[in-house]
């Protein structure tokens, strides 16, 4: 997998819940109230984290180990275990919707819901958004719109960009809390790359990160 790698949310285990959501704008039907404690929350949260292979959909920070919603969890299409709270199950995070405008009415709407670190949803909170940077759009594509400064360990608009375009994506970066974690991500990412460049054992291509692997792979590139 490779902040922000694309996402492909069109993987759903939670079958049950989709349906329901389906149902709800086949019908143009307002959605019910938001809330952790209501039926279908488990299946969403997991089967977001399962997309996200457990990490933070915008920063890439790591939030869940994938192991506790890979494939054998669901049963039915239902999440097996129903009565798990985002915490302990995970170290933190919550579920968030990329448009908040969308929550008074479509609450539920899969297409607008992420699951991201704490603090970068306290960050977000319901500022306005460009889907610019809406890592489950088709035509998405990190590499094409992000640049990693390994020096600062940050992430900007790709310079090739035009200036509007550059605008554009450097307000999300910041609104989305990109370089929130730039302290956690540097420390992480700097022991990789002195392990690789002082040539222990490894290397470039057997190196594996548990988080962060999109400003990995720009900062391998970059070197290679």
């Amino acid at each position: 997998f490779r902040a922000m790698r694309k996402l492909d949310k069109t993987k759903i285990l939670s079958t049950e819940y989709k349906r329901w959501e389906e149902g709800l704008e086949k019908k143009d039907k307002k959605h019910p109230s938001y809330g952790s404690e209501k039926e279908y929350f488990v299946d969403i949260f997991t089967n977001l984290l399962h997309v996200q292979k457990g990490l933070c959909a915008y920063t890439e920070k790591f939030i869940c180990d994938f192991e506790k919603v890979s494939d054998k969890n669901w049963e039915k299409g239902r999440f097996k275990n129903q009565k798990i709270s985002i915490k302990p199950f995970c170290k933190g995070g919550n579920v968030e919707h990329f448009n908040s405008d969308l929550k008074k009415n479509k609450a539920y709407l899969w297409d607008n819901l992420f699951f991201v670190d704490t603090d970068v949803n306290n960050l977000k909170s319901t500022k306005s958004v460009d889907t610019i940077l809406k890592p489950d759009l088709p035509d998405y594509d990190e590499f094409k719109l992000l640049e990693y400064d390994y020096n600062e360990h940050i992430f900007i608009a790709n310079t090739d960009l035009s200036d509007k375009q550059q605008d554009r994506i450097n307000k999300m970066i910041e609104i989305l809390g990109i370089n929130l974690v730039k302290d956690e991500r540097e420390v992480y990412l700097a022991e990789k790359v002195e392990d690789i460049e002082i040539g222990k054992i490894k290397t470039w291509e057997n190196t594996q990160v548990y988080q962060f692997p999109t400003a990995f792979e720009m900062i391998k590139r970059e070197k290679l």
